[in-house]
């Protein structure tokens, strides 16, 4: 089913609840209109009305000023309203942006997609998503590794011992060795720190592999022995000056995929202007 989104008025999505919802005050994403929910069975989706045409790519701007302009107030609104109903209940946030033409297709895709959703809803339940990121301190780590790495101590060594032209492509040397050595601590004390963690989280982002952040589901319930053990990592790798800082609480955005929930719906995501990001 196609759903026309260039005339006229179009629904804009925030996200799913479950249903019955006592809805917070909030400011919808456009002014002077205001959210509501259409109900499908014991869930409902969080909607307001929009101008369909504002949200055309020629409508939004065509050059990326034009786009800033117009996109970020909307955001701000957008993820406000996702932040006070994901404090009220458990939400399964969309994508800014997505539209949908009429009711029947909301209810179509809560009655299609029940299944998707209800395990959702389920496992982002007292959930929060949080942002880690991992350092550790450059020259206390590289000053360390000049006295450990042999190949770094015997270029600091030959550099001390020529003039200062000369040395300058030793420099060059030992500053690509320090460096690579730094990227690979960097690495190794990611890894660490995401197994230490495994067990105290409910999810990781797929792509953190031993990159120095990563987005975290956690139980809110165990969020305290979460901060404990970055706590006490801290404290065993005071050599390294490790710090790990945790940003949050989110709703569960990057827990939540769209294409479980709006294939073939008559629901399309107009974000491709500008992604929308955490505050």
């Amino acid at each position: 089913m196609e759903t026309p989104l260039i005339n006229g008025t179009a629904l804009y999505l925030y996200g799913i609840v479950t249903h019955p919802i006592e809805l917070p005050p909030c400011d919808a994403v456009e002014d002077g209109t205001s959210i509501d929910v259409i109900p499908g069975g014991p869930v409902a989706c969080v909607v307001s009305p929009v101008v369909a045409r504002d949200y055309e790519s020629a409508a939004i701007g065509a050059n990326a000023a034009a786009q800033l302009a117009w996109v970020t107030p909307r955001a701000w609104r957008h993820h406000d309203v996702v932040r006070r109903l994901h404090t009220a209940t458990t939400v399964i946030p969309l994508k800014f942006g997505t539209l949908c033409g009429c009711v029947d297709d909301v209810q179509d895709m809560l009655a299609r997609c029940s299944r998707p959703i209800g395990a959702l809803l389920d496992r982002l339940r007292d959930r929060d998503e949080w942002t880690l990121s991992i350092r550790i301190n450059r020259d206390r780590v590289i000053e360390r590794l000049e006295r450990e790495d042999l190949e770094l101590a015997a270029l600091c060594a030959r550099e001390r011992l020529l003039t200062e032209g000369r040395a300058y492509f030793v420099r060059k040397q030992r500053d690509q060795r320090a460096t690579a050595l730094l990227n690979a601590e960097l690495a190794a004390t990611a890894c660490h720190v995401y197994a230490r963690i495994a067990g105290l989280v409910d999810g990781l982002s797929e792509t953190h592999g031993a990159a120095p952040s990563a987005t975290l589901l956690v139980e809110r319930a165990r969020f305290d022995d979460l901060t404990a053990c970055l706590a006490g990592m801290e404290a065993e790798q005071s050599h390294n000056a490790l710090e790990l800082e945790l940003r949050g609480p989110w709703a569960p955005y990057s827990f939540v995929s769209d294409r479980e929930l709006t294939p073939g719906s008559g629901i399309e995501s107009r974000s491709s202007a500008a992604e929308s990001q955490k505050p």
